[in-house]
């Protein structure tokens, strides 16, 4: 996943003015995707749309957590280091980790995707190019 990230996100990382190959874009587009992909996931199994957004955060909530945990505690040991700027620096991205995991992925994330409903997946037509993916046909039982 680390190669098709950038490249796949290319456009978006020249919007938000990250560049495609940074550690700070990579880290964010690998904490989104699984939850997107999630909510893909369950559109794919013909879920609605509300099924299949409380089938994503069922699906990566314990990696999420998991993850901010594992985060803010490694951040949280800058606080015992001498420097007051590793500290400061500690703290900071310690609240920032819980203000993601908590605030953004558990709730606004969902809260827009269910207010969006259908307009998740609005695709303007300048990038109608894009290809469209589509579902290969079942494969026809042999009379072996």
């Amino acid at each position: 996943m680390n190669a098709w990230v950038p490249s796949a996100c290319g456009h978006a990382a020249n919007v938000t003015g990250m560049t495609a190959g940074s550690k700070d874009f990579n880290d964010t587009m690998k904490s989104h995707l699984p939850l997107v992909f999630g909510f893909v996931l369950g559109l794919t199994f013909l879920l609605l749309p509300d099924q299949a957004i409380a089938h994503a955060i069922k699906q990566t909530a314990g990696v999420v957590t998991s993850a901010a945990i594992v985060m803010v505690a490694v951040f949280s040991i800058f606080t015992t280091l001498s420097s007051l700027e590793f500290k400061q620096m500690g703290v900071g991205l310690a609240v920032a980790i819980l203000i993601d995991a908590t605030i953004v992925r558990a709730v606004l994330l969902p809260a827009t995707m269910k207010l969006l409903g259908e307009w998740n997946w609005y695709l303007p037509s300048g990038l109608r190019w894009l290809p469209s993916p589509a579902h290969e046909p079942s494969p026809k039982p042999s009379n072996a």
